[in-house]
């Protein structure tokens, strides 16, 4: 049965290397088994992510940095949308000092 309101405080997250993800919802396998994932993820060192079959975007709620989509680099900040085509390298890199916050959205 599905929620429709999620509470993300009772959630639980993984910490990894460059931050931590906390995944929220989904359908399916966000490596390319379902149709979408949304996840609350932070980023406080730099994370290369390779490429992916499914389309990624990233929507920051605070902080600010760099995005690598392909062979473009853009600073980000609050408000800024980075949409990652499918089977495109990738990677965020912190710049202001403080975690980047963001909305992490996998379309497959």
């Amino acid at each position: 049965m599905r929620d429709d309101v999620i509470q993300t405080d009772s959630l639980v997250g993984v910490e990894k290397e460059w931050g931590r993800i906390l995944d929220i919802v989904g359908e399916g396998n966000r490596e390319g088994g379902g149709s979408y994932s949304i996840s609350l993820i932070e980023y406080e060192k730099p994370h290369f992510s390779g490429s992916h079959d499914d389309t990624e975007m990233i929507f920051v709620l605070s902080g600010q940095g760099k995005a690598r989509v392909g062979e473009r680099t853009t600073e980000i900040r609050a408000g800024s949308l980075v949409t990652i085509p499918q089977n495109t390298l990738h990677g965020i890199v912190e710049i202001g000092g403080a975690p980047i916050r963001a909305l992490l959205i996998h379309v497959v």
